[in-house]
């Protein structure tokens, strides 16, 4: 894409490495007697690359070995470390301190599912998707349709040619509505932007970790509100202010006389004759009460019960 000016695209590999040192050269990055480069305060490119080993162990080593070989040829020394995947999870992403400076994971081999949702871009919704992060489908439906179009095409494009015109025209979409589509920033992912063309970056917006360690730009899920270096948004126009219309007065109404209330005659109450008081009926005297009568028959009835036990027993001997 001639807009982004992408670094080496359509260039040999002699072309790129030769790119790359010179961008490191320019920056004061320079080689020692070994080859390896030094940073101007003296710190070497040395590194540790670690590696997730299962599944696609082969595999994974030779893409390892690959990049350390690339980077070998810019200046940077590279140390390859296989490790097991809850060792590569507990480095990668929940030990306190990183004693590592590449790390190469599992992103990129998941089925077509979870691919869509790291495009984020698909109607309807994959898993979390930038649209509904942003918005920018209820602002620019067409546009977001399109878009959508493109990405399922590319995701499902056998000829890998045809894959990158499909990534080429969402693009150039993009460059064209960057001052209205916010970016979602992860902390540990890297992503290639350019601060002297876009402005208002800010990767700190992250309050929650998510499950594979790594900060989220959630509540509130926005973290970017990019807009082009120079662009100015248009002034609005004032709105007048309405000049208020003064509220009228209301006459007061005339509070009615009350007519006067006439004073009742009293009644004489008459005197009441006293009712006469029953004659009470006498109590009888209190007995004992029922629980205890038992309670002495049932200790009569042992006491009888033992005794006879103690003739009976006493017979029996004579």
């Amino acid at each position: 894409v001639t807009e982004a000016g992408w670094l080496g695209w359509g260039k040999t590999h002699e072309e790129r490495i030769a790119e790359a040192n010179a961008i490191l050269d320019s920056l004061g990055f320079t080689k020692g007697p070994d080859g390896i480069r030094v940073t101007p305060n003296g710190t070497r490119l040395s590194f540790t690359m670690i590696v997730q080993m299962a599944p696609l162990t082969a595999i994974r080593l030779r893409v390892a070995e690959y990049l350390a070989q690339n980077l070998k040829e810019i200046g940077f020394e590279i140390t390859v470390q296989p490790l097991a995947i809850m060792d590569y999870f507990m480095n990668a992403f929940l030990a306190e301190k990183k004693t590592w400076g590449f790390a190469h994971g599992t992103y990129g081999e998941y089925p077509e599912p979870w691919y869509m949702q790291v495009f984020s871009y698909l109607l309807p919704y994959i898993g979390l998707p930038q649209v509904r992060a942003t918005g920018f489908d209820e602002t620019e439906p067409e546009i977001c349709e399109q878009i959508s179009n493109l990405s399922r095409s590319a995701l499902r494009r056998i000829n890998y040619n045809e894959l990158v015109e499909d990534v080429k025209e969402m693009i150039r979409i993009y460059k064209d509505y960057i001052p209205t589509i916010t970016l979602v920033f992860y902390q540990l992912w890297i992503w290639a932007y350019r601060t002297d063309i876009l402005t208002n970056w800010n990767p700190e917006h992250a309050t929650k970790w998510g499950a594979f360690g790594y900060p989220q730009p959630m509540r509130p899920l926005v973290a970017h509100e990019l807009t082009p270096v120079g662009w100015v948004p248009p002034t609005p126009t004032p709105t007048p202010t309405p000049t208020p219309t003064p509220t009228p007065t209301p006459t007061p109404t005339p509070t009615p006389t009350p007519t006067p209330t006439p004073t009742p005659t009293v009644t004489p109450t008459p005197t009441p004759t006293p009712t006469p008081t029953p004659t009470p009926t006498p109590v009888p005297a209190a007995g004992m009460p029922t629980e205890q009568i038992l309670a002495i028959a049932i200790i009569i009835i042992i006491i009888i019960a033992i005794a006879a036990y103690l003739l009976h027993k006493r017979k029996t001997k004579t």
